[in-house]
């Protein structure tokens, strides 16, 4: 659970009496990706100071069962010509509970996405939507993947709906939809004492305004994290990101270093600085 739970501190601004609780109870265990083709139970920590927005109504989703109405705007370069060393298609799955698909899948929820009050999570329009309704912090984690040779991820995705305010350039670092990939087993310091160490990692993101393929460092974890947005989709857009983990590993961490197996991924939502958020994910492909 650390694993989860040092990740969300590693992008925190603020440290609660919750998160010490949080580490000094919990047993260790392990857990956790440049080129784009970007309540009932008590709240969520906050990684910044900003309160949520008046919550408006609900704006009507354009997701249907019965329809396709999100437009793909950008489709990925010849996938198909390229080896898949790992894949998950949320395509045809609308008779499926998500949960149980993702956990037969692997993945564990963490923190907030442990609720489908505050993160609903459901097949729609070929796609899972993870709906925030409010804020929070949710993690959908597999961390026991070993996977040799995957130098590419090609995300199929969009945003419904952006978190009001949401920037990593102006510190408030939310987001509607966020993949994290994991990579090696070796441990790199969280910078504080209370905060286990762990993997290199990249989260990867869709932004409103930040700019595309800018390594955004959080306050923890500046040795082995780092934040990217790989686009700003219109709501309602779905495009295709392409991104090089080669090549980002190295730009990030050090061209001299040798880039490590990928050895877990996670989807993540945070709104706990903002407000009601909506992303859409349709597939995702590690490729050779």
């Amino acid at each position: 659970m650390l694993f989860q739970v040092h990740f969300y501190l590693g992008k925190s601004k603020l440290l609660t009496t919750a998160v010490l609780l949080m580490v000094i109870t919990t047993v260790y265990s392990f857990t956790c990706p440049l080129e784009s083709t970007s309540s009932d139970a008590p709240k969520a920590l906050n990684k910044e100071t900003a309160s949520m927005p008046t919550e408006k109504e609900e704006p009507k989703t354009t997701h249907k069962t019965d329809q396709t109405v999100l437009k793909t705007v950008k489709k990925s370069d010849d996938v198909c010509k390229e080896k898949i060393v790992y894949s998950l298609d949320f395509a045809q799955k609308t008779d499926d509970d998500a949960r149980k698909w993702l956990t037969d899948k692997g993945f564990k929820f963490e923190s907030d996405a442990k609720s489908q009050s505050k993160l609903s999570l459901a097949f729609a329009n070929d796609s899972l939507v993870l709906n925030a309704k409010k804020q929070l912090f949710g993690l959908i984690i597999n961390g026991n993947l070993h996977l040799d040779g995957a130098k590419k991820i090609s995300i199929t995705w969009g945003v419904d709906k952006h978190p009001k305010g949401a920037s990593y350039e102006n510190g408030i670092n939310n987001e509607a939809i966020m993949v994290y990939v994991y990579f090696g087993n070796k441990k790199l310091s969280s910078g504080n004492w209370f905060i286990p160490d762990s993997p290199y990692f990249i989260g990867l993101y869709l932004g409103e305004t930040d700019k595309i393929n800018k390594p955004f460092t959080g306050n923890h974890f500046e040795e082995g994290g780092r934040f990217i947005c790989l686009a700003n989709p219109k709501s309602g857009e779905i495009i295709t990101s392409k991104f090089d983990l080669d090549k980002a590993f190295k730009e990030c961490f050090g061209k001299d270093k040798k880039v490590p197996f990928i050895s877990g991924m996670a989807l993540e939502v945070e709104t706990s600085s903002t407000g009601p958020s909506k992303g859409v994910i349709k597939k995702i492909d590690f490729l050779r």
